[in-house]
């Protein structure tokens, strides 16, 4: 039998994947009631999860509302947590890197969310729930009467009531299949909004994909320098098995290289970062669903110059660095009242993203932080000056030697984590999650994908990958 908490999250995880597949629940012959009351608790959950980034004014101002048990400054924390979790369905160790934060840290965020999502829809508990029958259902892609792996088939347990719903809900948790049970006035105060709220968030979903013939041996493949690099480097490989590919590679940024496979421009874009719903809306616009690949794993390193007596910062002091005025003798740098200078790559780029979203909680960057484009040149504003500091992308600057890479600690860990040990990465902080900066990279299709690029994806998402990625900085998950 599951423990309470495992209920409780497959409870909402199950509200989710009804939203995001009501076409395939509905062919099934959900009633329409049914169908109703699951995506008034669906828009529900999300609307909880949206006060998370109200100010505490705001807050005070809900009726009957069930605050978290945690802090208020982990409030937009949690929100990014429980996003990641539900709508993108990440695992833990993704969650924890890109909050920056350890797993124990992690998951225990996520259960209050769950306890806190579960407390104002008022919910039972699952705790005291025997498990002694089911509900035997068909569940989309199964053919009818198939029984999901490891459950036995037993009796239908009838509904009764108040508990009957609540019986419905469990079994949902575990089938993936909705009984009956309406959250209050919310549908009939909030029926206008079902059907956009769906179509939004079924968005999130990852979109498989099928494979289609070759019709050019090119392919034309678009993203930061790093990334793009590590794949023509891996071009022996790849053409062991395409002998006649041809590949146009052009290094930018990961926004720009999915604006072009949104419009048909490239066939492959490489990303730091996965596409936003509203680039998923403009790709199923066009009939083309993004679908993103998984491929290795990045650091995004902080630099100063060599002769800043630093040797690390905390997450709270990138974040001051980056929203306010800030002097580097607030930071332990005595005698040094100079304002910290500080450079960022082009605000289009996956890494000011990544940074903005993993340390700045999304709040405005600065005014006077200078946007820098291209590598060299931002190593170059780093070298000439003192009391500069910039973030980038480890595959970015692995070839500088003449700037500082600090070490960076969080509330865990105050003896600070370098993201390299001499010329490579620190494999093991970055797998580990030790490390509070690290994230995955991506590439990127649209819509159904060609043999070639299928192969591409394949060897690089491989064991022959692992020398291409090393020599950029990048590491291989394979």
């Amino acid at each position: 039998m599951k423990s309470s908490a495992d209920l409780k999250n497959s409870t909402i995880s199950a509200i989710y994947h009804f939203a995001k597949n009501l076409d395939a629940y509905r062919a099934q012959g959900i009633p329409n009631q049914v169908q109703k009351e699951m995506i008034a608790l669906f828009i529900e959950i999300n609307k909880l999860i949206g006060y998370l980034s109200l100010s505490q004014s705001d807050l005070a101002q809900i009726k009957n509302f069930v605050k978290p048990k945690i802090n208020y400054e982990e409030y937009k924390r949690l929100k990014r947590c429980l996003e990641l979790h539900f709508k993108n369905s990440s695992d833990l160790n993704t969650i924890a890197m890109d909050i920056g934060e350890n797993i124990t840290y992690t998951n225990r965020l996520i259960q209050n969310g769950i306890d806190y999502i579960l407390d104002n829809l008022k919910l039972k508990d699952f705790r005291n729930l025997k498990s002694t029958k089911q509900i035997v259902t068909n569940v989309p892609g199964k053919r009818p009467g198939s029984i999901p792996s490891g459950r036995k088939q037993v009796g239908k347990k009838k509904s009764g009531g108040f508990f009957g719903f609540m019986w419905n809900i469990a079994m949902l948790a575990a089938l993936f299949y909705g009984g009956k049970y309406v959250y209050e006035n919310y549908l009939s105060n909030h029926a206008g909004t079902v059907q956009r709220l769906v179509s939004e968030y079924k968005l999130d979903e990852k979109f498989g994909v099928s494979v289609k013939p070759s019709i050019s041996n090119t392919l034309r493949i678009d993203g930061p320098t790093y990334m793009v690099q590590a794949i023509q480097d891996m071009e022996p490989q790849l053409k062991n098995k395409m002998s006649k590919l041809s590949l146009e590679i052009k290094d930018g940024t990961s926004t720009n290289a999915i604006r072009k496979l949104i419009n048909g421009e490239i066939d492959i874009a490489a990303s730091s970062r996965m596409p936003t719903i509203d680039e998923r809306k403009e790709a199923q616009k066009r009939g083309r669903l993004l679908d993103d690949h998984k491929v290795a794993m990045d650091a995004v390193v902080v630099v100063v110059n060599s002769a800043n007596p630093m040797s690390q910062l905390s997450l709270d002091d990138l974040r001051k660095i980056y929203t306010s005025n800030t002097r580097w003798s607030d930071l332990g740098w005595t005698g040094n009242f100079a304002k910290v200078e500080k450079f960022s790559g082009p605000p289009e780029g996956g890494t000011y993203a990544f940074f903005r979203d993993r340390v700045l909680y999304s709040e405005v960057f600065a005014d006077d932080v200078v946007p820098i484009v291209g590598t060299a040149q931002m190593m170059r504003m780093i070298e000439a000056n003192p009391n500069a500091i910039a973030f980038i992308g480890a595959g970015d600057m692995m070839n500088f030697k003449t700037v500082k890479i600090l070490k960076l600690s969080t509330v865990f860990d105050n003896k600070g984590v370098s993201p390299v040990i001499g010329d490579t990465l620190n494999t093991n902080a970055l797998r580990q999650g030790e490390y509070p900066l690290t994230r995955y990279v991506y590439l990127i299709t649209a819509g159904d994908v060609t043999k070639n690029a299928a192969d591409l994806i394949q060897t690089v998402c491989s064991d022959e990958s692992k020398p291409a990625f090393a020599k950029n900085g990048l590491l291989s998950i394979y």
